[in-house]
C-alpha cells in the first residue's frame, strides 16, 4: 500500500485534488506486524469516486494500473511507463514506445531533478505534497479493518 498507492494518489491529487477516505478500507496481513498483502478502499475527490485495490504475492508479474475514466474517454497508465487514451475521442498510446521505456522515464526524472536543483520550475512533487500523500496513505491504513 505505502509503496505503490502513493504514486497513484499523488497523480490523482495533481490532476483532480486531494482524495479523502470514505467508508472503511479492508486490509489483510499475514501477521499483525507484516506488510499488507491486500488492500481495498474508496476515496472521493469532491464528488469524483476513487477506488484502490491492491494485492501482492504469487508467482506472476506485477500488474500496475491507474485509470481515469471520463464520460467519453479514459486515460490509463499501465506497467508504470505506458500511457494510453481509450474511448470515443481516440484510442491510442500517448507515449511512444521509446518514451515508455523505463530508461527514458528515469532520464526525464533526473533532468527534472537537475532543473529543480537549479531553482527552475518543474512538476516534481515537493516535500509538502509528498507529506500530504503519506498522511493520506497512513490514514487509510489506520482506518482499515483486517479480514
Amino acid at each position: 500500500m505505502r509503496e505503490v498507492s502513493s504514486h497513484f494518489f499523488y497523480l490523482s491529487y495533481r490532476l483532480l485534488g486531494m482524495p479523502k477516505w470514505v467508508g472503511t478500507p479492508i486490509i489483510n496481513r499475514p501477521t499483525p506486524k507484516a506488510a499488507e498483502v491486500f488492500f481495498q478502499g474508496s476515496c472521493t475527490i469532491d464528488d469524483i469516486p476513487l477506488t484502490i485495490n491492491g494485492c501482492v504475492g504469487g508467482k506472476v508479474n506485477d500488474i500496475v494500473v491507474w485509470r481515469l475514466r471520463g464520460t467519453r474517454s479514459s486515460l490509463r497508465i499501465f506497467n508504470w511507463y505506458h500511457l494510453e487514451r481509450q474511448g470515443e475521442i481516440d484510442s491510442s498510446l500517448i507515449l511512444s514506445e521509446a518514451e515508455s521505456k523505463p530508461q527514458a522515464a528515469y532520464m526525464a526524472q533526473l533532468d527534472k531533478l537537475a532543473k529543480q536543483m537549479n531553482n527552475e520550475k518543474v512538476s516534481l512533487a515537493d516535500f509538502n505534497d509528498a507529506f500530504q500523500i503519506q498522511k493520506l496513505v497512513e490514514e487509510g491504513l489506520r482506518r482499515s479493518i483486517q479480514i
